[in-house]
């Protein structure tokens, strides 16, 4: 049978001492939680990033194991790169022949001219990657400049057939032609400088005609011919492809109206003269130190076409003078090729 004794003065002392202890450190306890949590409200940021959760060494590790970037950030860099540094390298997988080739023809020439244009020193070598136009060729368009001109000038009735027989036009009297030289026109009333205002630029086409074809068939050597005449042989025949090309400027001059061949002068005359000369110098050389000779018939046309021009009146004076000139030039050193002789001063008896 249990011993229900009743406790004893010491057993209630040690049982107020073990309550009062559990009773202070419970009261403890709830003080450092409440002093945690007013605490933790205001650092928790702080802790947070001081004490970082499980979660954030695991990213810590992905990161880190992350050697090569991604597709991503290599686009981001790309846009951050200059924009220079990035057309530079995505153009180097761009085959230019197989854009060009898919562009209409028309629409490469715009590109070739800018091209030139930026870069003078590209000219030189376009140059010489053009083939060299041919007789044919370098006839249709001065004789295609030449109508443009006529067709351009206001006064309608100033062309007649051509008396020198090249089927292209002059008045048919001196005296009506001669009136297109200065002062109004009677049959239009317009002036001389109102006529040429509007013609100068079809004017200026056909100089840059002559001056475009003029090079691949010069005898005179300068820096702005070699480049052409490297690109071909200069065979003894050449000469007379040199003398048609010539020719045909000048019957493109002489078939506009007066006042068109006197403006023409300003542009031409000196160049003309030069151009003749060369080739007369170069028809002499062959001739007379080459031993070179041309049949009977090619120097006959070559005389009769000269002496047409130096004897008519009816063109600009100063065509008639160049051609005078070349004809004694040409009768003293290789007439006899046409049987020609020299005759001193017979015009002026």
């Amino acid at each position: 049978m249990a011993n229900w004794s009743t406790p004893s003065a010491h057993q209630f002392s040690l049982l107020n001492q073990f309550a009062s202890s559990s009773n202070h450190n419970s009261t403890m306890r709830s003080q450092k939680r409440r002093l945690d949590s007013e605490d933790g409200s205001e650092n928790s940021q702080e802790h947070m990033d001081r004490s970082p959760t499980p979660d954030r060494p695991k990213r810590a590790i992905v990161k880190r194991a992350r050697t090569s970037p991604t597709s991503s950030e290599m686009s981001l860099r790309d846009d951050r790169r200059p924009k220079d540094e990035r057309s530079s390298t995505s153009e180097q997988d761009v085959d230019i022949g197989v854009l060009l080739a898919r562009l209409p023809p028309h629409s490469l020439l715009p590109i070739l001219t800018n091209l030139v244009e930026k870069h003078p020193s590209l000219k030189n070598e376009v140059l010489l990657l053009i083939p060299p136009p041919t007789l044919e060729t370098a006839v249709q368009e001065l004789v295609a400049a030449g109508r443009k001109l006529r067709d351009a000038y206001p006064h309608s009735n100033a062309t007649q057939p051509n008396p020198l027989g090249f089927g292209f036009a002059f008045g048919s009297a001196s005296s009506s032609l001669h009136s297109t030289m200065s002062g109004p026109h009677h049959s239009t009333g317009m002036r001389d400088e109102y006529i040429l205002s509007r013609i100068r630029p079809v004017l200026a086409e056909f100089v840059s005609a002559f001056s475009t074809y003029m090079p691949y068939f010069s005898y005179v050597q300068n820096h702005a011919t070699h480049s052409m005449q490297s690109q071909t042989s200069r065979p003894q025949s050449h000469l007379t492809e040199a003398f048609r090309f010539l020719s045909v400027v000048v019957e493109q001059i002489s078939s506009q109206p007066l006042l068109v061949q006197s403006a023409l002068e300003s542009d031409l005359r000196d160049r003309l003269t030069v151009e003749w000369n060369g080739w007369m110098h170069k028809l002499d050389t062959i001739v007379n130190n080459e031993g070179g000779m041309f049949g009977s018939d090619t120097a006959t046309g070559w005389i009769r076409h000269i002496e047409q021009y130096a004897v008519t009146d009816r063109q600009s004076p100063w065509i008639t003078t160049l051609y005078k000139n070349l004809r004694g030039i040409f009768v003293m050193k290789v007439g006899w090729l046409a049987q020609r002789q020299p005759v001193y001063r017979m015009e002026e008896s």
